[in-house]
């Protein structure tokens, strides 16, 4: 008996399937969040890091790795959590 070749995606009905539930879904997209530009910067001791640092009014330590000019407020996602409120049955008051 040959065995059945099973593609990229997986079993393909199976993955028209799955297909099926995504039918109906609103749009997502997702603006470009990447930098215009990216430098690197190097510095000769720590002096010179917080020489930049207070020029630019950011913090910066040995263990930054980037930083944005001007500073922005980075989404915090960690503390967000997708709820689905429930309807209360008719028949409670």
């Amino acid at each position: 008996m040959k065995k059945r070749q099973v593609g990229f995606l997986g079993d393909r009905k199976q993955f028209r399937r799955e297909w099926q539930e995504w039918k109906g879904m609103p749009e997502f997209s997702q603006e470009d969040l990447t930098p215009w530009k990216t430098i690197s910067v190097h510095f000769k001791n720590k002096e010179d890091i917080a020489d930049f640092a207070k020029a630019i009014n950011q913090r910066i330590t040995v263990k930054t790795r980037s930083t944005w000019y001007p500073k922005i407020s980075h989404n915090e996602l960690r503390n967000k959590r997708y709820v689905v409120k429930q309807e209360k049955e008719k028949n409670e008051s």
